[in-house]
């Protein structure tokens, strides 16, 4: 066998794999919605091919392209921050720390309610 038709095998049996998880995620989404929706909403049962194609529909309108846009979009939103802060010097980042501090634990209006009771009255 020479490398090309082990990389035709590989790609074949990757194929085959990929049927099968969409056949039972299609079988299992057909039987749990002709075992519960037509008793609560008196809807008609579907077949396999009607749960794959909703299935299908379900992915295209709420699932994007699932993990590859999703490692795309958190690397590139990881990327902007890990470069802004790469690019400082070690007086930006501690400048650049103390804000941040300060947005999250603002010490002006925690020293404003030093004089006041935090206790309710009865």
């Amino acid at each position: 066998m020479n490398i090309h038709s082990i990389k035709h095998l590989l790609s074949l049996k990757h194929i085959a794999w990929i049927l099968i998880v969409i056949c039972v995620f299609s079988v299992s989404f057909m039987l749990l919605w002709n075992l519960i929706i037509p008793d609560i909403f008196g809807i008609k049962t579907i077949n396999f091919w009607q749960a794959a194609g909703l299935l299908l529909l379900s992915r295209l309108l709420f699932g994007g392209m699932g993990r590859i846009q999703m490692k795309r979009d958190h690397e590139f939103h990881h990327n902007l921050i890990h470069d802004k802060w790469m690019k400082m010097n070690p007086d930006e980042r501690r400048a650049f720390m103390r804000e941040r501090h300060h947005h999250y634990y603002d010490t002006d209006s925690l020293n404003k309610n030093d004089g006041q009771s935090n206790t309710r009255e009865s």
